[in-house]
C-alpha cells in the first residue's frame, strides 16, 4: 500500500506560515516543518503536535538541497511561506 502524502510547509513559523499551519491542523492535514530556527520550529511543532526538520540557511556546497531531496523525495508536497533572502 502507498503511504499517503505529507505536506512540508517551510517558513510555518513566520506570519503566513503560522496562519496556514494552523489551518492544515484544523483540517488533520499531515505535515511536518522544515525551517532554520530550531527554537522557533520545535515551540510551534509542540504546540501543534507535528514533526520539524532544521536545515542551515548558510548553504555554500548545496548540502541542504542535498539533504532535503534525501529526506523528503517520495510523496511529498513542499509548500514555502518563507522569504528566502536575508
Amino acid at each position: 500500500m502507498k503511504a499517503e502524502k505529507k505536506m512540508l510547509l517551510y517558513g510555518a513559523t513566520g506570519y503566513t506560515g503560522k496562519i496556514i499551519a494552523e489551518r492544515a491542523k484544523e483540517l488533520n492535514l499531515d505535515f511536518d516543518i522544515p525551517g532554520r530556527d530550531k527554537d522557533k520550529l520545535l515551540s510551534l511543532a509542540n504546540k501543534l503536535n507535528v514533526g520539524y526538520h532544521v536545515f542551515d540557511v548558510d548553504d555554500q556546497e548545496g548540502k541542504i538541497a542535498g539533504t532535503f531531496d534525501f529526506k523528503f523525495r517520495d510523496n511529498r508536497i513542499v509548500f514555502v511561506t518563507a522569504n528566502l533572502i536575508h
